[in-house]
């Protein structure tokens, strides 16, 4: 009985498959160039898989500057952007998740992982398009990183 117990036990432990790194991309950091959350992520995963995450629900774009008055513009600046995060990811070997409703299972993907995802500052944080404004709303393990596009 030990000697099963013992095969047993390495058996499971490797079945576990570890719990991923999620990167957040959200209104205001569609890029992989500085995309310092990125970054931290593949230097910390290890053997964890890496899930980006495009973040596009109704209530960031909502509240996107200039959504409302220039939606065309808006759309169209969207699509092109989140065409290029798609293929600079894939030339990274990694697939973007697309999340337009924080309900459809993102929780459940990222509960027992590190989320990395942009605090854009305080101003920008306030009008809430970016990530961090809803992410901090869940019981998460939020990894926030500032991106160095102005100073503050």
């Amino acid at each position: 009985m030990r000697f099963l117990l013992v095969l047993f036990i390495p058996l499971v432990s490797s079945l576990v498959t570890p719990r991923p790194e999620v990167v957040v991309f959200g209104l205001g950091d569609l890029r992989v160039d500085d995309h310092l959350g990125l970054q931290a992520a593949v230097e910390s995963s290890g053997k964890k898989p890496i899930v980006p995450v495009c973040w596009l629900t109704d209530e960031s774009i909502r509240n996107l500057p200039g959504a409302t008055a220039h939606t065309s513009d808006t759309i169209h600046l969207l699509r092109s952007s989140i065409k290029d995060l798609q293929q600079s990811l894939r030339e990274l070997s990694l697939d973007l998740v697309i999340v337009t409703d924080a309900a459809d299972g993102f929780f459940e993907l990222a509960k027992d992982s590190c989320v990395h995802v942009c605090d854009l500052g305080p101003a920008d944080n306030a009008m809430g398009y970016g990530a961090l404004h809803e992410l901090q709303k869940m019981d998460l393990d939020l990894v926030p990183w500032k991106p160095c596009l102005r100073n503050e």
